[in-house]
């Protein structure tokens, strides 16, 4: 495999942005994602970090939205980093976890127009951290609204909103 600039990759990079391409276009597929951004980091033989960047075109999507749409993604990124049996032995932890991964979702509506606050410009996992992005129309540089969470906290607030869903649904005596 040629890297960017056309020269050949040591094995533990072919390795990796292989399966990065390939994880990725079932995601892109399964979510309406398209891959824009691919790398990785290591040393000596062993994989310790993965970026994906994606960019959606579509409906705008609030932060609860953007919040399940990024949590299913790294869970879908995650699990297939650690079920390929061709990638494991460059991975440098075992089970890979959200620490390793970098993730992010840039949405734009389908005529490639911005996204405007109050919704979710940009989503990202950055090594355990989820982060919400909007953006100002009056302001070209820098986001109107930044907010941080940890994978943890979010994966919480979704099973407490499928808690309440559920409760909600069930008939009263």
């Amino acid at each position: 495999m040629k890297g960017v600039l056309g020269e050949e990759l040591p094995d533990d990079d072919e390795m990796l942005y292989g399966f990065i391409a390939k994880t990725s276009a079932v995601m892109g597929k399964k979510y309406g994602l398209s891959l824009t951004g691919i790398g990785g980091g290591g040393k000596e033989g062993e994989i310790r970090l993965m970026i994906a960047k994606f960019g959606r075109y579509g409906p705008p999507l609030t932060e609860q939205e953007a919040r399940a749409l990024i949590v299913t993604c790294v869970n879908d990124f995650l699990q297939a980093a650690n079920s390929d049996s061709q990638l494991r032995p460059y991975l440098k932890c075992y089970p890979f976890t959200i620490q390793h991964l970098r993730l992010s979702i840039v949405n734009r509506y389908r005529d490639g127009k911005d996204v405007f606050d109050p919704y979710i410009t940009t989503v990202s996992a950055n090594e355990g951290e989820l982060g919400y992005f909007t953006e100002d129309s009056l302001n070209e540089y820098g986001y109107k609204s930044e907010k941080y969470e940890t994978y943890d906290e979010a994966v919480a607030i979704l099973a407490g909103e499928k808690q309440k869903a559920a409760a909600d649904a069930k008939p009263l005596p």
